[in-house]
């Protein structure tokens, strides 16, 4: 039966049937949390924060900050304090319930009560363009109004003992009106209830755990109760839906945390409340999913930042101990290094601040967040061996030659990410241009030397109000031209799902890659760890330009470890000759031009080589802007392009890039 079958009078009962051993014993132990030593850095970092933040006065949300999406564009100024509430009083919650502190405890009501007091829990980015209107609607459900609802139920939960009732009484209410009453009563779905992203598990996720844990034990609230849940078991489908069988997440290894937090915990808490009855995580696909943020982790502190990802991502310990506990350790898992140490995250989400101290507590195994510092990344880079990847080959074929190298293919996303104990790394994407977050980067590629990044993958840029708009694509991060691949007749790809690339094929060592796992095996997901030294992926991109004239354009990147080689060949097949044709690769550093190569450098200062053909290309460096996601902060980034000096309706174009 699947978890949509089930009505509301089979949910009843569950529900019926667990409320006594749900609601009469504590669903967390703070003193595991307080005796943790995984958790040891975490605890002085939030006492350390505390202490900063508890003089502080309490932040308004004035209009003047609330208006600035609507008349400007900008949205940071409104959400930094928004978030900075959010953050204080998760902070405090924490303090006052670990360490049962009275002077916290009072703080955390201040907060309660002055985020009850919010004209909207919504952002002004998601009010439909109308926030400066009377079309205004205070009760628009979205991301951020979920999580408040959410946040607010747990905080009372947790504290339910030692708040004042009045408080108590008021986030109850709040959460009834604003979240709960327009839920049940409306007569359309909301979009999101279908849609196959982050959204559904955020925004279901949260209205589910508020929900269970405000309405108690009565028979009119578990009714209640379970009506809602069967509206939102649903929900949770359409985000399973939204990964490919492989368990990519194609908006980018952010989004895969933000989403499967909000999943994971919203399931573990279903658990608990129908004893077992109900477990969204025991499915084959949730686990491919949960392996996929493991895949991602790269030398020296990188990520793969395909879409709106960022190339310096960190995880979450508690949602990494908790899905690692679940699967017995059957996945893989990043690096110590880039663990996200506590109070990183810019919109201080209390769902995952909180599950990051009890999750990491009661892991059978726990990854703590002491190899977070910059130190360590900075030890990272230059470690032989830094990832679970090259450890495990390491470890298994301890005489293989110093160039072994490991391939991992995502084969419905169409990345090949590959490796080699130089901590040299890289990946390449395919798919189409109309996939979550979409940037229009068919056959985009990045490329480490020893840890460092040479070539880039800008990831995702700041959000403005053009973002999410049909502007989406004049903002120069979205756009191809931000990425490493060809300019054709003066124009970049084109957005939409049919401008994609086909005719895939993965390589290492000659082995296709397409169907084989870890074992061998048929499978969702490919990873070769092989004595040879060559890995390639070859795609035909011609489709992404939608140029009637293109044939056929076969990008084919090889990576070598032995020959310390990336060699880029772009095959083109025109049925009459371009007007122009550039070849563009997009670095953070300056490069410079010599005759018959380009010295490029990585974030670390080493140089390596790119040659090329400099009696049919001519070089060329031009800079543009790259305004950062984390704080809008502008970023200078070099465009590196080579132009056919005479037309030809069938170039070969080789690039080798090379080091030492």
């Amino acid at each position: 039966m699947t978890h949509t079958a089930l009505n509301t009078a089979m949910l009843a009962n569950y529900l019926q049937n667990a409320q006594d051993a749900f609601f009469k014993k504590p669903l967390y132990d703070r003193n595991a949390v307080l005796s943790a030593p995984s958790l040891e850095t975490y605890l002085q970092d939030l006492r350390t924060e505390a202490a900063r933040l508890k003089d502080e006065p309490l932040c308004e949300l004035p209009f003047h900050t609330f208006k600035q999406y609507d008349t400007t564009g900008n949205r940071l100024s409104y959400e930094n304090v928004y978030f900075h509430r959010r953050r204080c009083l998760g902070i405090f919650t924490l303090m006052a319930w670990l360490y049962q502190d009275d002077d916290y405890l009072s703080l955390t009501e201040d907060y309660l009560w002055a985020i009850c007091n919010e004209f909207t829990w919504a952002l002004p980015a998601h009010l439909d363009g109308n926030s400066l209107n009377d079309k205004v609607n205070p009760l628009t459900l979205d991301l951020f109004a979920c999580e408040t609802a959410q946040t607010l139920a747990e905080i009372t939960y947790l504290l339910k003992e030692r708040l004042n009732p009045a408080v108590t009484l008021r986030c109850q209410s709040e959460v009834e009106h604003r979240i709960f009453t327009p839920f049940l009563a409306r007569t359309t779905p909301y979009w999101w209830e279908t849609c196959h992203m982050n959204w559904a598990s955020v925004c279901a996720g949260s209205i589910g755990m508020a929900a269970i844990l405000q309405m108690t034990d009565t028979s009119d609230n578990t009714q209640r109760l379970a009506k809602l849940l069967s509206q939102l078991l649903p929900v949770m489908e359409y985000f399973l839906s939204g990964f490919e069988n492989d368990g990519a997440c194609l908006e980018g290894l952010s989004y895969w945390t933000y989403g499967m937090s909000y999943f994971t915990a919203f399931s573990d808490l279903l658990a608990i409340r129908t004893n077992g009855k109900l477990d969204l995580l025991a499915n084959d696909k949730v686990k491919a999913v949960a392996a996929f943020q493991g895949k991602c982790y790269l030398e020296g502190g990188h990520t793969v930042s395909f879409s709106d990802a960022d190339a310096n991502d960190t995880f979450r310990i508690g949602i990494t101990n908790y899905l690692a506990h679940y699967f017995n350790h059957d996945i893989p898992l990043p690096p110590a290094a880039s663990a996200a140490r506590f109070g990183t995250d810019a919109c201080a989400r209390w769902c995952q601040m909180f599950r990051d101290f009890v999750w990491t507590a009661t892991a059978q195994t726990a990854i703590s967040c002491t190899g977070a510092s910059e130190q360590a990344v900075a030890q990272a880079a230059t470690a032989t061996v830094v990832s679970p990847v090259t450890q495990a080959v390491a470890q298994t074929v301890s005489s293989a030659p110093l160039s072994r190298s490991s391939a991992c293919v995502l084969p419905d996303a169409k990345w090949l990410i590959f490796r080699d104990v130089y901590a040299n790394a890289g990946a390449i994407k395919g798919g189409h241009n109309d996939e979550p977050h979409n940037h229009n980067d068919v056959g985009s590629f990045f490329f480490l030397l020893h840890g460092s990044e040479v070539l880039t993958d800008l990831g995702a840029g700041e959000y403005v109000k053009d973002s999410f708009s049909d502007k989406r694509y004049t903002i120069f991060t979205n756009n191809s031209f931000s990425h490493s691949v060809p300019i054709i007749n003066g124009n970049g790809q084109k957005t939409g799902r049919e401008y994609s690339a086909c005719e895939y094929l993965f390589t290492n060592g000659g082995v296709n890659l397409s169907s084989m796992d870890c074992s061998g095996s048929t499978g969702t997901e490919s990873r070769v760890n092989s004595a040879c030294s060559t890995i390639s992926a070859s795609m035909d991109i011609a489709p992404a330009y939608g140029d009637e004239s293109l044939s056929s354009l076969i990008r084919t990147l090889t990576f070598d470890s032995t020959a310390h080689t990336l060699t880029l060949c772009d095959s083109y097949t025109f049925t009459e000759a371009p007007v122009s044709l550039a070849e563009r690769f997009v670095t953070r550093q300056k490069p410079a031009l010599a005759e018959d190569f380009v010295t490029l450098y990585s974030e670390n200062g080493e140089s390596c080589h790119l040659s090329f053909d400099a009696d049919r290309l001519s070089a060329s460096i031009s800079t543009d802007i790259h305004y950062r996601h984390s704080d809008g902060a502008p970023e200078t980034v070099y465009l590196l392009d080579f132009t056919l000096k005479q037309a030809d309706a069938a170039p070969i174009l080789k690039f080798v890039l090379s080091w030492n």
